[in-house]
């Protein structure tokens, strides 16, 4: 069972700005990386549906979350239908993601009022993710399209708020213009969790380097 509503995922976004989305099939390494996030200010992450191991993973972790990080909302992403979204939610999700935008996950996610934030492109699948309930869509890959596309699609869809993913530069200049376009939140990924420091354990990397983002 999820433990913070829409309203609070969406306010944890809206406050740091900033969604780390990581996986890997070790949950110890996981939790490190979840507390150094934790640590550097950050209220929501994703786990990744990229492997075998992701759901144990994630059963894993929630437990541990609400003991060490207990104002820390945890998702899952990469979930591409209803049936993978069921297992997540009952292993006690707070919002699901996913790089498409699927209308049967939406709806499920609806009912069990979870937060769907489906990926979109385009303004068109922005706006029918929108009147199926998702008020937060992800726009990906942010990277191929830029900060002035995010400018133009909410020129007319001013209701509309963006979390963009998928190549994006962390570098303060680049940070910068996604949010002066009016990008709601950004993505974190293997920019800032890189093999070297998952490989080393390096968790005070991270933690600094959240921090830095943060300061932008």
């Amino acid at each position: 069972m999820a433990r913070f509503t829409a309203e609070a995922v969406n306010k944890k976004l809206s406050d740091t700005r900033v969604l780390p989305l990581f996986n890997y099939a070790d949950a110890e390494v996981c939790k490190m990386v979840i507390k150094s996030c934790y640590k550097a200010g950050l209220r929501a992450f994703e786990l990744t549906n990229r492997d075998t191991m992701a759901l144990e993973v994630f059963r894993q972790i929630v437990p541990w979350v609400e003991k060490e990080c207990p104002d820390m909302s945890v998702g899952a992403g990469t979930i591409l239908n209803e049936e993978t979204a069921a297992h997540f939610i009952e292993a006690g999700a707070d919002f699901i993601i996913a790089p498409i935008f699927d209308k049967s996950t939406a709806k499920f996610c609806r009912k069990s009022n979870i937060p769907y934030i489906p990926g979109c492109l385009t303004p068109t699948e922005m706006y029918k993710a929108y009147n199926a309930g998702s008020p937060v869509v992800k726009l990906f890959p942010g990277g191929t399209v830029g900060p002035d596309y995010v400018k133009h699609v909410l020129a007319p869809l001013p209701h509309m708020r963006i979390v963009v993913t998928g190549g994006v530069q962390f570098d303060e200049a680049s940070v910068r213009k996604w949010f002066e376009a009016g990008t709601f939140a950004l993505g974190v990924g293997s920019s800032v969790f890189t093999k070297d420091r998952i490989s080393q354990r390096d968790y005070v990397s991270i933690e600094a380097e959240i921090k830095k983002i943060l300061e932008y």
